[in-house]
């Protein structure tokens, strides 16, 4: 009996649907921004940024490509990336897109675009106003091992410390063991807020540069599933869905800030 032509499609399309459930999803510099959910799934907490944002479009885009179950895992960057670069079926987010890190994944996005700017206590002297001035500033605290990291030093700057987390570089901004903190613009208030370091508190000191944040699968995943991946986070920008997860976890809790 010969196949029936719905059925055939069904066979053809099973590996690939099955497929995406095969792949271990990580991401990094959560504190602060998620929550476990009665499912045990990690979750993120409306109007805190876009970490929160990235972790609630990416599980938009798990439902459009069912992956299940929704399991997220928070590690450290360094961590994150060297999964991905190195090891089958691992899925990381957020990371910018460089020349450098080009074949080491395959990419999905742009999730987001940041403005990547180096901030200084309102305090301090306003004499660092670029990337030459901020080479004589005692230090510069970016994330560990990330991209803001790499900018500088290819950039020939000797005063660079490495943060744990951009939580890490801020309190020690705020302690005065470094002249300046570098974050995403995207990220400042959710930063601040864990930090608990008033908005007034601190000032833009100067742009490194413009920054798009993606997702990176790892190079044995086939292209099929790859695809189906971006064109998940296509229908959510078209659709809408895209800018209301924004409105809900990357913008400001207006209600509250008014209290």
């Amino acid at each position: 009996m010969p196949i029936k032509p719905a059925l055939l499609i069904f066979f053809l399309l099973w590996p690939l649907l099955s497929y995406s459930s095969k792949i271990t999803f990580y991401t990094h510099s959560i504190e602060g921004k998620f929550y476990i959910d009665e499912n045990e799934e990690l979750r993120g907490i409306a109007h805190s940024g876009r970490r929160a944002f990235n972790i609630e479009l990416i599980r938009e885009m798990m439902d459009l490509v069912n992956h299940s179950p929704k399991i997220i895992h928070n590690t450290t960057f360094k961590r994150g990336f060297n999964a991905v670069a190195n090891t089958n079926n691992i899925a990381f987010f957020n990371m910018a897109r460089r020349p450098d890190r080009e074949g080491k994944v395959q990419w999905v996005g742009p999730l987001q675009t940041d403005t990547i700017i180096a901030y200084q206590l309102s305090s301090s002297p306003q004499d660092i106003t670029d990337l030459e001035t901020a080479k004589k500033a005692p230090s510069i605290c970016v994330l560990s091992s990330g991209s803001h990291e790499k900018f500088l030093k290819k950039n020939h700057f000797t005063n660079v410390i490495s943060g744990t987390s951009y939580e890490n570089c801020f309190r020690l901004l705020k302690l005065g063991h470094t002249r300046l903190a570098v974050v995403a613009n995207t990220s400042l208030h959710e930063t601040l807020t864990i930090t608990q370091i008033a908005p007034d508190e601190v000032t833009s000191a100067f742009v490194l540069y413009a920054s798009q944040g993606y997702l990176g699968l790892s190079n044995n995943i086939p292209q099929e599933i790859v695809m189906k991946w971006q064109q998940a986070l296509d229908e959510l920008k078209q659709n809408g869905r895209y800018q209301q997860i924004m409105t809900q976890f990357m913008e400001p809790d207006v209600a509250t800030e008014a209290n």
